[in-house]
């Protein structure tokens, strides 16, 4: 009538991966992008409306620069991480 599935230590290691993947990383990966990008539009904003203070500009430049870098390593960092997921079969 009832099937038993044996489970296994690799799919206990996996669901646990997933789960850990979809309510830790996941939130903390969308919060680092949402702020790094936040940062960047702080920065295009403080370049903008101060055309003549050429202080402000640089400061602007150095917070988009930064913005930027922050995007990318963000963007590194989820290619990384399920790059690792599908090589171990952990769905995500």
């Amino acid at each position: 009538m009832f099937e038993l599935v044996p489970i296994t230590k690799a799919s206990m290691v996996s669901d646990l991966m997933g789960r850990v993947n979809q309510f830790v990383l996941g939130p903390i990966m969308q919060l680092l992008f949402a702020l790094a990008f936040i940062y960047f539009l702080y920065g295009v904003l403080v370049y903008f409306i101060n055309p003549l203070d050429t202080e402000k500009r640089a400061e602007g430049r150095q917070h988009v620069m930064w913005g930027l870098i922050g995007l990318f390593i963000m963007f590194s960092v989820y290619g990384i991480i399920r790059l690792v997921l599908g090589t171990f079969g952990i769905s995500y």
